[in-house]
């Protein structure tokens, strides 16, 4: 891999040296490839089958063959830089072994020296993306608009938009659209009683 020397025209002296950014992208998917894989198989298997025949199916051993092009090749035919996945399989009945094979999965895509990827002969980066934690968020827009988010782990963001000088409350399901918080309210089952013993109108 190409080393490019790093110089500063700057006038104060860099006191410490900038830090390799790729070098986590770059471990966590050597991690990926080295336990990742193998932990993923492992999830799955064996896969019980549902007769009373005690079928079973095992994938064992997943490993990665040897690029079929180089990157340059790669880029030149508008291919993707990959390795063949290939898993041992292993078909058992009431653990008895009856038949092993070794099964193509497909092609891996992998990571080049520079942290990218070549598919379809582009080169694309992997891009970090912060996200909110999941719980319940209140931020204050104007002197008269508040908003609380509830954010859950999986599923769709609930914003609801409280306007003090208009006197109402909106709710915002994954930014599609704002509703009365009624329209929330009864979707979530209360009934006109419910909602009236909470709030005065």
């Amino acid at each position: 891999m190409l080393q490019r020397e790093r110089r500063s025209y700057g006038r104060i002296q860099e006191i410490l040296p900038p830090p390799y950014l790729l070098a986590d992208v770059r471990r966590s998917f050597a991690d990926f490839v080295e336990q990742g894989i193998t932990r993923a198989f492992a999830g799955i298997s064996p896969i019980e089958g549902h007769g009373k025949d005690g079928l079973s199916l095992e994938l064992i051993d997943p490993y990665l063959g040897e690029p079929r092009n180089s990157e340059l090749e790669c880029k030149d035919k508008d291919l993707t830089f990959s390795r063949p996945l290939r898993v041992t399989c292993r078909l058992l009945q009431e653990g008895k072994l009856l038949q092993e094979t070794e099964l193509y999965i497909g092609d891996f895509p992998m990571m080049t020296g520079r942290g990218t990827f070549i598919i379809n002969g582009s080169e694309n980066a992997l891009v970090n993306e912060l996200t909110r934690a999941p719980g319940v968020y209140f931020t204050e827009e104007d002197q008269n608009q508040y908003k609380g988010h509830i954010l859950p782990e999986l599923g769709a963001w609930l914003e609801i938009l409280l306007d003090t000088r208009r006197m109402t409350l909106r709710a915002n399901l994954d930014r599609k659209g704002k509703v009365v918080v009624t329209t929330l309210l009864r979707a979530l089952g209360f009934d006109d009683a419910r909602i009236r013993r909470y709030y005065s109108f």
